[in-house]
């Protein structure tokens, strides 16, 4: 197996690929990551590397394969986890239109050189070190290749500290519990000094609410009047979460 798989500019790994399934379970337990790739000349395909050493070419796109585990698993990085990234400090707001998926302490983080490009998948319970390798960072996965990208070292820093606030404030709304076991997801990023432990679960319904009222406004043509109120109803919505941001920060 090749020891590192290396992501050009166009946010693909070339490789060279004969074997194809027509399937493949992406699992939180058992899926290390999923490559985005050109294998033989076609651009939407994906390999996926599993803990058990295996690895499988898809003809589908590795976005296709998150999908699949949002519709099997019944949890949606949009409705979940860009809720709770409201709640986070302006300084490790990730890029929305690149959202991890989040679960509890279950996590898959996006890696991507365009943010419109193809997207390399890595499961944060196999990710064990980031290091800078000259203008490029290496991530080092357990029972899997490492992947060497563009992308600097202190931009996936700021990705994995947002996914551990977000593992642990999940765990608490979820499981309604939070032990320091859960603050060390991941061990080698430090919990920030002005973020709370606790998810503030008043400013968590408020950020719920304007989940559903923006996903309404897409789905729904509205009338005018109503138009207005749905508006009015997120501004305020807003606002409840801004005066709480103030407040703690």
């Amino acid at each position: 197996m090749t020891t590192t798989i290396v992501i050009n500019k166009q946010g693909y790994a070339v490789k060279d690929l004969h074997v194809f399934g027509e399937t493949v379970s992406i699992s939180p337990e058992r899926t290390v990551m999923i490559v985005a790739c050109q294998v033989n000349g076609m651009t939407t395909a994906a390999v996926v590397y599993q803990a058990d050493g295996t690895f499988m070419g898809i003809a589908q796109s590795s976005n296709t394969l998150m999908q699949q585990l949002e519709t099997e698993s019944g949890y949606f990085r949009r409705r979940q986890v860009q809720t709770m990234q409201r709640l986070l400090p302006k300084t490790l707001d990730p890029d929305a239109k690149s959202l991890p998926w989040v679960k509890g302490q279950d996590a898959f983080m996006p890696i991507t050189c365009y943010t419109d490009g193809p997207t390399t998948w890595v499961n944060t319970a196999f990710l064990t070190a980031i290091e800078t390798q000259g203008f490029q960072t290496r991530l080092v996965m357990e029972g899997a290749p490492d992947i060497v990208t563009s992308k600097g070292r202190n931009k996936f820093i700021k990705q994995l500290t947002a996914i551990k606030i977000m593992s642990l404030w999940m765990c608490q709304d979820l499981y309604c519990r939070g032990s320091q076991l859960e603050r060390a997801i991941l061990p080698m990023i430090s919990w920030p000094d002005n973020v709370p432990i606790n998810v503030d679960q008043a400013a968590l319904q408020a950020s719920r609410d304007l989940t559903c009222l923006t996903t309404l406004g897409e789905r729904l043509k509205l009338p005018v009047d109503e138009e207005t109120t749905l508006a009015d109803l997120q501004r305020r919505a807003r606002l409840n979460i801004s005066q709480r941001d103030m407040k703690t920060f």
